[in-house]
């Protein structure tokens, strides 16, 4: 007898944790934009970084050839609702020196940074970019212009 109520007690547990577990996303949304310079898609291979106002956590995102990104936040793609500063960083310069002195060679130079990114928006303090992420699926568009 008092082990089947043992067997009920336990079952009873249980249940209240797997109730308690998933389809709630109060506290986690997902954030998915596009990014464009002067009404273009931004490069692919830029990114769009974000930092938690309040947790420092941050939130990073490749955009694609159509100026398209998903965020992630620590591997996955829910994100901690609430404030985020944004910035943009131009995609990491690949050219080794060979490469680079055959632009040069050939009267070019290798793209700046500034070509993908204008330098104001690659800083979280000087973008002016905010994020606010909402429960759900929250959708961020970021227009950004010379």
């Amino acid at each position: 007898m008092m082990a089947q109520r043992d067997c009920y007690g336990i079952l009873a547990v249980m249940l209240l944790g797997v109730a308690g577990c998933g389809g709630s996303t109060g506290d986690s949304g997902t954030v998915t934009g596009i990014a464009t310079l002067d009404g273009k898609p931004v490069a692919k291979g830029c990114t769009v970084s974000c930092q938690h106002v309040k947790s420092s956590l941050p939130a990073v995102g490749t955009i694609n050839e159509n100026g398209a990104f998903s965020l992630k936040m620590g591997g996955t793609s829910q994100l901690s609702t609430g404030e985020f500063k944004v910035a943009v960083s131009a995609p990491r310069n690949d050219l080794n020196n060979d490469q680079i002195m055959k632009l040069k060679a050939e009267g070019k130079s290798p793209p700046s940074d500034d070509e993908f990114v204008p330098q104001k928006y690659r800083s979280y303090d000087t973008s002016g970019l905010q994020l606010t992420v909402q429960p759900g699926q929250n959708k961020f568009d970021i227009q950004m212009s010379r």
